[in-house]
């Protein structure tokens, strides 16, 4: 058998093989495979396929071209794995096209050419595979950064290595740990979400793991966590870098012996799950303020991924807003209406600070707001007018929107009288347009945002911190809307009181 790395024009045949797609938390390559002979896979300058990283032994496997590839370990350190599968010293396995090999914590996976792409489909019956298996619903993939996202999402699901998904509050990594659990060999097994932030330390520690009767006050009964819920399947910790530090060692732990024990239990649990983490944080920072133990940052980032801001994917903004106009209005049950050029230009030049969760919230708005004709700039930008009769409402307000917000106040002092009798019920009719068009849209955006956040914090049973993510605002922005609209704060615990 010929070396490839000694052959000069092996690489330059077209083998029909196809190359190879390797992936590690530093780098990334692409190998062309060649016709024949082997590659060595490892961290020495010596290996074809060089994957630098400290998980990856010198000489860590051995790739047999053929049909089938085969993949060889060669003894190393930290094994090599094949659907999650570890595979002995010196044993060999086949490898399908589109299959993953983790090479310590790196991942390499093939992508056929002609000749192994045809042998692919005649082994499925002429299925397309996972690559060609529809998206989760809500994904739209546009953006060609945003294309190259979920191309690695559907890479990494493939195997069992941890994730940890980077990105900002509502840029879609729920969205993200839906699609790895659903092209990932689990995909038939539960998907289990726990939100950490959300839950107090007591709480979210009797979630995780289960107690058992008597372990505490109320225990009247065993009960199994979430992470024993999950068996066979995919655990979605969300907001992780929220996670207390007893909670971390404790998780650490189940991380390192696939092990669960319940809270006032003495005989570990064997659980078999596949950890999907994410957090709008920078973990290095979180690490070296003491918050989050290194250790376990390392078991859970085998690889990370970053979600782009919905205003680097511009591609994305369009298809996704007449998407959730869609379903809006089959909700409500009215015509999809239009959306204005004028109105089209702000939705691209607006800079989503809440991301895929506010534009969903300002759709929603607008279609309130436009009645039955087409939805225009104002409609769009109501959340933008509510706050002028706040603190801050006069700092988000440049040029012409600053003239806009001039013009409300002044009609709005007009028919303050006529107002004033009707409270908070809605905006007064007033016979003077362009005085009262500013402050009838702004009066009744802000009964609007009002109920929603009344509705919210009762859904939410007073938690400030869920009631912002449902509406797709951050915490002080909430916090600031209440006291905008003189709405007592709700005591921790309880439920909203009364306005």
């Amino acid at each position: 058998m010929e070396d490839p790395k000694t052959t000069p024009d092996v690489r330059d045949q077209a083998s029909g093989l196809g190359r190879l797609l390797v992936h590690w938390d530093g780098g990334h390559a692409v190998v062309p495979l060649p016709a024949f002979g082997s590659l060595t896979v490892g961290r020495s300058v010596e290996c074809e396929v060089r994957i630098d990283h400290p998980s990856v032994s010198r000489k860590h496997a051995i790739l047999h071209l053929g049909r089938p590839v085969r993949v060889q370990d060669l003894g190393s350190s930290n094994g090599t794995r094949i659907a999650g599968r570890r595979l002995d010293a010196n044993a060999t396995a086949p490898l399908s096209p589109g299959e993953v090999v983790e090479i310590g914590r790196a991942l390499v996976v093939l992508q056929a050419g002609h000749d192994l792409q045809g042998d692919a489909e005649e082994e499925r019956g002429g299925s397309g595979g996972a690559a060609g298996a529809p998206l989760p619903a809500g994904v739209i993939v546009a953006d060609p950064g945003m294309e190259r996202v979920y191309r690695m999402l559907e890479m990494v699901a493939k195997g069992s290595i941890s994730v940890l998904v980077l990105g900002e509050t509502g840029a879609g990594k729920e969205i993200a740990a839906e699609t790895i659990h659903r092209f990932s060999p689990r995909h038939g097994k539960p998907l289990v979400a726990v939100n950490c932030a959300a839950l107090p330390e007591n709480l979210l520690e009797s979630e995780l793991f289960g107690y058992e009767r008597g372990a505490f006050t109320g225990a009247v009964a065993a009960k199994p966590g979430l992470l024993e819920a999950a068996h066979g399947g995919t655990v979605f910790l969300d907001e992780v870098g929220e996670m207390p530090l007893a909670t971390q060692a404790k998780l650490l732990r189940v991380v390192e012996t696939r092990q669960v024990t319940r809270i006032g239990g003495l005989s570990p649990r064997a659980v078999d799950i596949r950890l999907v983490s994410a957090t709008n944080r920078d973990p290095e920072e979180q690490v070296r303020e003491g918050r989050f133990r290194q250790d376990l940052l390392f078991r859970l980032g085998g690889v990370r991924i970053v979600l782009p801001p919905l205003r680097e994917r511009p591609l994305d903004i369009e298809p996704l807003a007449r998407l959730f106009l869609q379903r809006a209005s089959a909700e409500l049950g009215k015509a999809e209406p239009a959306i204005s050029a004028e109105g089209r230009g702000w939705l691209l030049r607006y800079p989503w600070p809440g991301n895929v969760r506010e534009l969903r919230n300002v759709i929603d708005r607008a279609l309130l707001l436009c009645g039955d004709g087409p939805i225009r700039l104002e409609h769009l930008q109501g959340a933008e007018l509510a706050p002028m009769s706040g603190r801050a409402g006069m700092q988000g307000m440049q040029g012409t929107q600053g003239a806009q917000g001039a013009q409300g106040a002044q009609g709005a002092q007009g028919a303050q009288g006529a107002q004033g009798a009707q409270g908070m019920q809605g905006p007064t009719s007033v016979p003077t347009p362009q005085s009262a068009e500013g402050a009838g849209l702004r009066s009744e955006v802000e009964v609007f945002e009002r109920q929603r956040i009344l509705e919210a914090l009762e859904r939410c049973h007073g938690n400030q911190t869920q009631a912002a993510k449902l509406l797709g605002i951050s915490r002080r922005t909430l916090i600031d809307r209440l006291d905008t609209y003189d709405l007592p704060r709700p005591r921790k615990g309880r439920g909203p009181a009364d306005p």
